[in-house]
């Protein structure tokens, strides 16, 4: 039966091949699309029933070398955006796209609530596509409804995109910690510390790098403690 019933559709999220989706993160990954083309078995045209929420738009701005375009608004308020500049589009306004333009368009939502809109456009066997924004081309290949994308650059050098998957990082087990040099302040810091003698003591010992230490008259190191320290870093430091 010709008719077909929208509400029996697949409803895919996002449509961009993973190449293009790192440009438009965040743009189109939120793009519902109902394929009614496929669904009526159309070959030589495809017809997408797609839903912008708010903040979203259908593709960078781009244009094609053989494939026209056409669009329709059903509902909600969406904004052209072509070398024109920007452009209101209500439900029941069109815009066309002839093949072979060069005239960079898209279609965003800049509303507070949904537009859906019907996309028209060619099918053509080999296609190319060209972005205005960044330095990106693509060729397509076609085959049935399966499509496969080369890009490149637009001096037709290899496509690298700029921010990749994230690198998975290494897990591994945390040096262990290391024991710091031991210096004869180091030594009386330490035993300072054991013996539990006042910490005003102690700050003035690690602020000072003299090989003795001024004491306030309320703490004080006997001659015991000093030659623990000079035992200790005797020992450990040799």
């Amino acid at each position: 039966m010709p008719k077909i019933d929208l509400n029996h559709l697949e409803l895919l999220t996002g449509r961009l091949p993973p190449q293009l989706a790192t440009y438009t993160k965040g743009l189109t990954d939120r793009i519902q699309t109902n394929r009614v083309g496929d669904a009526a078995g159309l070959t030589q045209f495809g017809v997408n029933r797609t839903i912008l929420p708010p903040g979203t738009g259908t593709s960078l701005r781009h244009w094609h070398m053989n494939e026209d375009e056409f669009v329709i608004v059903m509902s909600g308020i969406a904004t052209l955006v072509d070398d024109a500049g920007e452009h209101p589009l209500y439900a029941g306004d069109c815009a066309g796209f002839k093949a072979g333009v060069a005239n960079g368009h898209s279609i965003l939502n800049k509303s507070e609530h949904d537009v859906i809109l019907f996309e028209i456009g060619t099918r053509a066997d080999e296609e190319n596509g060209y972005y205005s924004d960044v330095d990106l081309q693509v060729k397509t290949y076609r085959r049935g409804v399966d499509k496969n994308y080369e890009f490149t650059t637009r001096d037709a050098a290899p496509y690298i995109a700029p921010n990749g998957p994230p690198f998975l990082k290494k897990t591994c087990k945390a040096e262990p910690a290391q024991r710091p040099g031991w210096t004869f302040p180091n030594a009386v810091a330490w035993v300072m510390t054991k013996t539990k003698l006042r910490s005003t003591a102690l700050r003035s010992w690690r602020e000072t790098s003299l090989p003795f230490i001024e004491i306030s008259n309320s703490a004080a190191v006997n001659k015991s403690t000093l030659w623990a320290c000079i035992i200790i870093y005797l020992l450990v430091s040799r």
